[in-house]
């Protein structure tokens, strides 16, 4: 699921503060399609957002620090190793090998380099803040609710960060007459 800006493709879902989200549907057959027509042939996933309650008006905030790492690295070969493989290999094979005995003690005694730990950053730092307002009475409800997410990723040069802002009102003017307002603003950066 994604929509292309610029040449860039990004996932629409992502632009969604996943606090403001009451309930998710998903709906696919004949049901999809009697609703939302030819565009819905392939399914429909529908995303509910938090409305405010009548009786009680409520302030709330989460957040959350903390850091990553990459779970588990690939245990890799060396150069020394590798270097004896591929002369293994081609001797199998009839051919010479490529490496000399001292250009492989050469290699074990170098120390190598290790290329995960140079693509990989270790405590990548990860936030989360959500504040929301919500509330309303017999004839109206409201909920607003702004959040802001930072996500360093674990590859060097990756990351993700999301602005978001949500406000959500409606009225009841009469039993034959309501108005409403959903207005959602998403701003997100992924590298």
């Amino acid at each position: 699921a994604g929509v292309s800006f610029a040449g860039a493709s990004i996932n629409v879902l992502s632009t969604i503060n996943p606090a403001d989200i009451e309930s998710i549907e998903v709906l696919k057959d004949a049901s999809a399609t009697a609703i939302y027509g030819s565009r819905g042939s392939n399914g429909v996933v529908i995303i509910t957002t938090k409305k405010g309650t009548k009786g009680h008006d409520n302030i709330s905030y989460q957040g959350y620090f903390g850091f990553q790492d990459v779970s588990k690295k690939l245990h890799l070969m060396n150069a020394a190793q590798w270097a004896s493989l591929r002369n293994d290999v081609q001797a199998s094979i009839g051919q010479t090998p490529s490496f000399t005995a001292a250009q492989i003690e050469d290699f074990r005694n170098s120390g190598g380099y290790d290329w995960q730990s140079a693509a990989f950053r270790s405590s990548a730092p990860v936030q989360n803040h959500q504040l929301s307002f919500s509330g309303g009475d017999e004839r109206s409800r409201y909920a607003v609710s702004a959040g802001y997410f930072d996500q360093e990723g674990t590859v060097l040069g990756s990351d993700f960060k999301r602005i978001s802002l949500r406000i959500n009102y409606e009225k009841n003017y009469s039993t034959n007459f309501k108005f409403g307002v959903n207005a959602n603003y998403s701003n997100s950066i992924a590298n």
